[in-house]
């Protein structure tokens, strides 16, 4: 088994989507972001089945540059062969808001 990159997208104030499917619950996120330190950013992760169905769990991020979190999503994979995808966005009220960040996204499979 190895890491697989499934896509990276941009954050912005409405939710953002990398198009290509999960096919493990394990995933690497990794940041490219460029700000002071004593700026607190937050982000969130969610998953997405189809158009209009969401995974229940928001996953709260806390971008940084350089760092790499692992994390263990709470999903099951289906039996029709429908793979979840995801979608981030950038909290949209105080410092979060100004800050521009990008993720990268491997799977373990």
């Amino acid at each position: 088994m190895a890491w697989q990159s499934v896509g990276s997208a941009t954050a912005a104030d409405g939710w953002v989507q990398i198009p290509q499917p999960l096919t493990s619950d394990v995933i690497r996120v990794s940041y490219d972001a460029a700000f002071p330190a004593q700026i607190f950013v937050e982000g969130y992760l969610r998953l997405l089945w189809d158009l209009n169905t969401y995974g229940y769990d928001w996953y709260r991020l806390y971008p940084k540059g350089g760092i790499s979190e692992v994390y263990r999503l709470d999903f099951l994979l289906p039996a029709d062969g429908s793979y979840p995808r995801i979608e981030i966005r950038r909290r949209r009220s105080g410092q979060s808001a100004a800050v521009s960040w990008s993720i990268f996204v491997e799977e373990w499979r």
